[in-house]
């Protein structure tokens, strides 16, 4: 069982951010979860090019891009937050579920 959903508007990335007193991540993973990954994705695109290390910011845009069925960017991104947080099992799972998704079967069994 889920739990209580927030209020909030719709925003369309452009500072709502600050508005709503959520960081980038939590702000795109609530916008993944109102139906708006296109959102999510401008927000995070926003959020890697200032700290593009973090492997958390390349998880949540790999979540979002598997809602926009995209696959080949979602694979780039778990691919990325693998290497940059190589003890964390979060970016092998999403990167095999992505080559599962694109029929790299092979290349998904490796990764798990």
């Amino acid at each position: 069982g889920g739990g209580g959903g927030g209020g909030g508007g719709g925003g369309n990335g452009n500072g709502r951010e600050s508005a709503l007193g959520l960081g980038g991540v939590e702000y795109a993973r609530e916008a993944v979860r109102l139906g708006r990954p296109e959102t999510a994705v401008r927000i995070l695109d926003r959020e890697i090019g200032g700290a593009s290390t973090d492997a958390r910011l390349y998880l949540e845009r790999c979540n979002a891009l598997v809602s926009l069925g995209e696959h080949g960017r979602a694979l780039e991104d778990a691919h990325t937050a693998s290497y940059l947080a190589p003890k964390t099992p979060q970016g092998f799972l999403h990167k095999g579920n992505a080559q599962i998704a694109l029929c790299d079967h092979d290349g998904a069994m490796a990764t798990f």
